[in-house]
């Protein structure tokens, strides 16, 4: 199964750092085979944000070497779209935890 959680309310009142400390909290806890990956994507940055996920996926995928594909940046559609389907994939299936940050 696949839980789903969204946290919203007014800026300032300690929305991302709650969200921070329950991530720390679930990677601390759970089985590490269980949370596999813990990320952060912010709306501020979120073109680099993907590109440096891409990177970890694709390093755990080959053993890092991937990381050259990178250095010729694909576009960011392309990009998406591949840590969309890094994800979805067997490998990652239910092991991950995202925060999406404003």
């Amino acid at each position: 199964t696949t839980n789903k959680c969204v946290l919203c309310g007014p800026g300032g009142i300690g929305k991302s750092t709650l969200v921070r400390n329950f991530a720390a909290e679930c990677a601390a806890v759970v089985a590490s085979d269980t949370l596999r990956l813990v990320f952060v994507l912010s709306a501020f940055n979120l073109e680099h944000d993907y590109l440096g996920l891409l990177a970890v996926l694709e390093a755990s995928e080959d053993g890092g070497k991937g990381a050259a594909r990178l250095a010729q940046l694909p576009a960011q559609s392309a990009v998406r779209e591949q840590v969309h389907a890094l994800l979805g994939s067997s490998t990652w299936r239910g092991s991950w935890l995202c925060v999406l940050d404003d």
